[in-house]
């Protein structure tokens, strides 16, 4: 059985499995097993599966998995046993379907306590450790409807569960004062007008290039397809600097997936990125007697929170489903 849900000894407090994958790799946990129910009273253990692993697609998605026993009358246990059969109001507490009509969140920082435990000791890798008993009750399932995003990473493995259940049309998220559907959020990039979709952000996704730049100082990434400018087609790319690379809390699974694509794939991969093309005149182009003829597309990215690097193997499993 899947679990929405648990709660991890290590980080001292209940998160998803897209919360613990983050945690795994900002290196505040490091023990798949060190989870248990989030019921009060209820200790049966729970693993989160795949959260070791640097590549998750449509097929390996992190997931809580029960291999113990619910304490008898356990209140968490209860209410997924009553929200599956709709006595909540809603239509499954399975991994990745909830009710729909709560709009999810995503918020473009994280708090300042993100990657910070809560406990004040961490159990040895490999052991469970028992829940501290002046734990608080935490947010049940009947509570728990809207879901808070604060990476592109977590919002992508949404975005695929929907997709595969076809709800992608139906399922909202608000994101500042704008509540949009994940339907128009995530945007391929083809050959559209970039000049019109400037300030237009959206979740730009597609197949795409990642190099390491001349300088040493950081990589490039270029997107496969092209939009188009004044009639002319321009790539758009974006720079990822080793500087800031470095000060980022997921450094070691971003860069291991960059590192992957450009060892395993030549440089293919599938990148996702939130923000608005920035189209700016390439100046080299013009001459004495006419103006430049080339452009720039690109993307700025802030916060490396808002770009998400994944797998060539995704891209061909989206593009068989299409």
């Amino acid at each position: 059985m899947h679990f929405e849900e648990a709660f991890s000894i290590q980080a001292g407090r209940t998160v998803t499995a897209d919360r613990a994958y983050e945690l795994f790799w900002a290196g505040v946990i490091d023990d798949k097993r060190a989870f248990i129910c989030p019921g009060e009273g209820c200790s049966a253990q729970i693993t989160c599966a795949n959260m070791d692993v640097i590549e998750h697609d449509l097929k390996v998605q992190p997931h809580f998995r029960l291999y113990g026993q619910h304490a008898a009358g356990c209140p968490f246990h209860r209410e997924r046993r009553e929200a599956s059969t709709g006595k909540l109001g809603s239509r499954s507490a399975s991994h990745g379907t909830y009710q729909l009509s709560q709009a999810d969140v995503f918020q473009l920082s994280r708090p300042a306590d993100h990657f910070v435990r809560t406990t004040s000791a961490m159990p040895p890798s490999g052991r469970v450790a028992t829940r501290p008993a002046s734990r608080i009750r935490t947010t049940s399932v009947a509570e728990a409807r809207q879901r808070k995003f604060y990476s592109v990473g977590t919002l992508v493995s949404r975005w695929l569960v929907l997709r595969s259940e076809g709800h992608l049309a139906d399922s909202q998220i608000q994101i500042g004062n704008l509540t949009t559907t994940y339907e128009r959020l995530f945007r391929g990039v083809y050959n559209q007008d970039a000049q019109s979709l400037e300030g237009v952000s959206h979740i730009y996704w597609g197949k795409a290039w990642v190099e390491r730049m001349q300088s040493g100082k950081g990589f490039r990434l270029r997107f496969n397809e092209s939009f188009k400018v004044e009639d002319r087609a321009c790539r758009p790319t974006l720079w990822i600097f080793d500087d800031k690379l470095e000060k980022y809390d997921l450094k070691k699974l971003l860069q291991s997936r960059l590192n992957a694509a450009i060892e395993n794939s030549k440089g293919a991969c599938v990148l996702f990125v939130y923000g608005a093309p920035v189209v700016t005149p390439d100046l080299d182009s013009a001459t004495s007697t006419a103006p430049y003829t080339r452009s720039f597309v690109n993307f700025k990215v802030p916060n490396l929170d808002l770009l998400e690097v994944r797998g060539l193997d995704l891209f061909e499993q989206l593009r068989q489903k299409t």
